[in-house]
């Protein structure tokens, strides 16, 4: 039997790619493999985001490639879309397949074409069914339609792919059905999903329809979506954070404070906007846990701009912050301008850090001594821990007894906190 090893990096979209990938490769008889030294075929999942993901990126495929040079290599990701070259110099004989056309790797390593980059639908209608302990993803669609002036990642998957509800409602009741209690719904902006196959926007809908007709105890987490690109769609939105399965969790990128810098990123909204939407969320679900992205040191961002992006976070709207330093990106226009220093950078993203855990802190504290129900949905034998989520999206860390497993659903005593997470101990599990 053939074996093949998948190592994955980046989002979910792309942890998604690689269970599909999987999951072709196992129905032709390969067989998955956690050491890449015996493998048969080696696949690199890359991502391409920033600089440093690049880097990292072709640095896997190079340590990879020199620890088992026999195996075919075959790289797959947004990276061969955005930087084939470098690639094929570091590994000429590799076989590229681009995001879309990830239903073709039997085929790419079967002979035949090797370059498989552009666009494809073919996968429109297949959804992975591979679980991760009891965690599943369910890509909902691929590619968005803003046109942000930082972001290299619209190259590489640059036309909304949108997978129909009769064919995500099935694959999340497989999931349930094999013991997920997690389906992560992946996407790049789920606030446009729909649109090429609907006419119109239809994530809420999508959310009522999984809500009601997967029966089981799991959660689905709803994927990042654009404040503009959910505007219209707001208060159906609400409604599925309602719904009994829904995490009330949302991921909604601000990126900048300052509405002169969002201009300059082509994001189309304001900050009043964005804060506007985060406000009426807070208030008609009280409990929702908001996740943001901030994008620090773009061009064009002076003190004055961050100090407005301090500003934001100082309400105590937002829960979490992904901070990330803008870095220079091929094809981009942000690249053309005035950059900021790479101190200047660093110093602001540790002001913001700060800034975020105390206020995080503060947040994550008012939960200790409280009782929270969750499912476990991690383990971590190296720390012998479990990890619990709430329905708010929260990670509650507890010690692993050997009494619990993957998938009960569990009262929990908060008894500590960090800015990031909650510390507690299992008092029951929930029959």
């Amino acid at each position: 039997m053939m074996k093949f090893y998948i190592e994955t990096l980046g989002c979910a979209l792309n942890r998604g790619d690689s269970n599909l990938m999987k999951m072709l490769l196992m129905r032709e008889g390969f067989n998955p493999t956690e050491n890449p030294n015996i493998a048969d075929v080696i696949i690199v999942n890359t991502c391409a985001v920033r600089a440093d993901s690049e880097q990292k990126s072709l640095k896997l495929i190079s340590k990879l490639k020199s620890e088992n040079p026999k195996a075919k290599l075959v790289v797959a990701g947004c990276l061969t879309e955005i930087n084939p070259y470098a690639i094929l110099r570091q590994a000429p004989e590799a076989i590229l397949i681009s995001p879309y056309r990830i239903l073709e790797v039997t085929a790419a390593l079967s002979g035949g074409e090797k370059i498989r980059l552009g666009l494809s639908n073919s996968k429109k209608n297949l959804v992975p069914s591979i679980l991760d302990g009891v965690i599943g993803i369910v890509p909902i669609n691929d590619g968005c339609l803003g046109n942000c002036s930082f972001c290299v990642t619209k190259h590489a998957r640059r036309a909304l792919l949108s997978r129909p509800p009769s064919v995500i409602i099935p694959a999340v009741r497989n999931l349930v059905e094999a013991g997920a209690k997690e389906i992560q719904l992946a996407s790049q902006d789920a606030g446009v999903y729909g649109i090429d196959i609907s006419g119109r926007k239809i994530l809420p809908e999508l959310l009522g329809e999984i809500n009601n007709e997967v029966q089981g105890k799991y959660m689905l987490r709803v994927a990042m979506m654009n404040p503009d690109t959910l505007r219209d769609i707001l208060w159906k939105l609400i409604e599925a954070y309602r719904l009994e399965h829904i995490y009330k969790f949302a991921h909604i990128p601000l990126q900048s404070g300052d509405d002169e810098v969002l201009k300059l990123m082509n994001r189309n909204y304001t900050v009043k906007e964005y804060l506007d939407i985060i406000r009426t969320l807070k208030k008609e679900i009280p409990n929702i846990t908001i996740a943001t992205d901030i994008m620090v040191g773009h061009p064009g961002e002076d003190e004055q701009a961050f100090e407005k992006t301090l500003e934001v976070i100082k309400t105590g709207l937002i829960d979490r912050i992904h901070i990330a330093q803008y870095t220079i990106r091929p094809f981009t226009i942000s690249a053309r301008l005035e950059q900021i220093s790479d101190g200047v950078k660093k110093a602001r993203s540790r002001k913001l850090l700060d800034l975020h855990s105390s206020i995080s802190s503060e947040k994550m504290n008012s939960y200790v001594g409280k009782k929270i129900r969750g499912f476990i949905v991690e383990a971590s034998e190296k720390r012998k821990s479990l990890t619990v989520r709430t329905e708010n999206y929260l990670s509650i860390v507890v010690k692993n007894s050997g009494e619990w497993k993957l998938g009960d659903e569990v009262i929990v005593k908060v008894t500590g906190a960090t800015f990031f997470d909650l510390r507690g101990e299992i008092l029951e599990k929930v029959t």
